[in-house]
């Protein structure tokens, strides 16, 4: 059905917009890991992922994107024996097409829609100071556990309104991993913006017949809930040109997720040592565990993460990053664990 729904959308679309194409991009991104200490297996991990994409401007108010992505090489999140991915390219080997949608954006009335199959993850939950991490809770919040996002985003609805000056509302309902509607991922989030703050606080629900981990119960449904807020921070530290904070916490239900909690934040520093494309992070994300899980797994685990972007030209970035994860929770016999990534970033 995936492949069936955006080739339909592409073969409508595509000609009729293709002279309007306005952004053509291609990126490739290779990990080179080593669990240098501690983890499950002390070895190293390769794997690139790369996907090209288009957006086409149908006219003032629509807009028509589509990408196709591609993943190969090593899962290196296996060799921690961590629940959280050290890498946020780590899945298993995969080739589609993406994302595929149809945008409306009447910004005088402060609306905007979005049709088709969308990454949930763009719309939701989202932290702009934590985009450059690589750990893979930087993006969102792991409590979310049925969130429809990479590697597998799906049929969906999305509304966005600028329902004030400072506040805006955003709501989606998504389908399956199936791109069926047999059970549906509704998600909603309120942004409120201040001086040098902004704050987000969002409600999600899963629809469907959902096993407990209490032998043999089955719950009809479940949520949970998150906030961020991050904001800019008044400091020349290294030399930066500016600087960013943020923090973000989420709670689901214990019976049916594996996680209960998480908090993670961060510092993100902008042209530091005078060097205007680099970019420097240091952050932490440490997850509970549900309690009817701890024979299985640990009661927690925290990671922490340092990186340093080097920004060689337009169009090659190299990015080395330092994690310590405290408790690997999947695998309660492995000691704390040092790793040490590489990432090159090709974009053109």
């Amino acid at each position: 059905m995936i492949r069936k729904f955006t080739l339909a959308i592409s073969a409508i679309l595509i000609p009729i917009s293709y002279v309007n194409c306005n952004d053509f991009t291609a990126t490739v991104i290779n990990d080179v890991s080593n669990v240098s200490s501690g983890g499950s297996n002390n070895t190293s991990a390769l794997r690139t992922f790369a996907s090209v994409s288009a957006q086409f401007s149908l006219s003032e108010h629509y807009t028509f994107y589509a990408d196709a992505a591609l993943l190969r090489g090593d899962n290196g999140g296996l060799d921690t024996g961590a629940f959280q991915a050290y890498s946020n390219i780590d899945e298993d080997e995969f080739e589609d097409i993406y994302e595929v949608w149809f945008e409306g954006n009447f910004q005088a009335k402060g609306l905007r829609f979005k049709v088709g199959q969308i990454d949930a993850n763009t719309e939701f939950a989202f932290i702009d100071h934590g985009g450059e991490f690589i750990h893979s809770s930087m993006g969102f919040t792991p409590t979310i556990a049925f969130m429809p996002t990479y590697p597998t985003p799906t049929l969906a609805g999305a509304i966005n309104w600028q329902a004030s000056e400072n506040g805006n509302a955003a709501f989606g309902v998504f389908s399956d991993d199936s791109n069926e509607f047999d059970t549906l991922f509704y998600i909603g989030e309120w942004t409120q913006q201040f001086d040098m703050l902004t704050a987000k606080a969002g409600i999600w629900h899963q629809t469907g017949d959902i096993d407990t981990f209490k032998s043999g119960n089955i719950e009809e449904g479940t949520e949970g809930f998150y906030m961020i807020v991050e904001g800019a921070l008044n400091n020349q530290w290294f030399s930066s040109q500016s600087s960013g904070w943020f923090a973000q916490a989420g709670y689901a239900d214990d019976e049916v997720s594996e996680l209960d909690f998480h908090f993670g934040a961060g510092i993100t520093w902008y042209g530091p040592f005078n060097r205007e494309e680099d970019i420097a992070g240091l952050g932490v994300n440490h997850i509970s565990t549900s309690q009817y899980l701890h024979d299985e797994l640990q009661k927690s685990e925290t990671a922490y993460e340092i990186f340093y972007r080097i920004q060689v030209n337009d169009y090659l970035a190299f990015k080395p990053d330092i994690q310590y994860i405290v408790s690997p929770a999947v695998d309660k016999s492995a000691d704390n664990a040092l790793v040490f990534t590489l990432r090159t970033e090709i974009s053109f």
